[in-house]
C-alpha cells in the first residue's frame, strides 16, 4: 500500500498512520504469536511442542479485526 491509502486504513480503525499500531495479517497470526514470544525470551526445552494456532486462538480476543480490500488485519486496541 501506499501512504494515503495506509491513511485510509487507519482512519477504519479510528487511529493515525503514524501511532505505531501494529496490523496483523489474520493468516500470519499464528506465526506472529509465535514470534512474539520469541522476542520477548520465552524458551522452550526441546521437547515441549506448543500447538501454536490454538494459541493464536486463545488470544485472538484481545485483538480487534478489521477487513481492507478483501484482506483481514488483526491488532491491539
Amino acid at each position: 500500500y501506499n501512504i494515503s491509502e495506509m491513511e485510509r486504513l487507519f482512519d477504519k480503525i479510528g487511529r493515525n498512520v503514524y501511532d505505531g499500531v501494529e496490523l496483523i495479517l489474520d493468516d500470519y497470526f499464528p506465526d506472529y504469536v509465535e514470534a512474539t514470544h520469541q522476542e520477548q525470551g520465552y524458551e522452550f526445552p526441546d521437547w515441549v511442542v506448543i500447538d501454536w494456532d490454538s494459541t493464536a486462538d486463545n488470544i485472538r480476543s484481545d485483538y480487534s479485526s478489521m477487513t481492507y480490500k478483501g484482506t483481514t488485519y488483526l491488532y491491539m486496541d
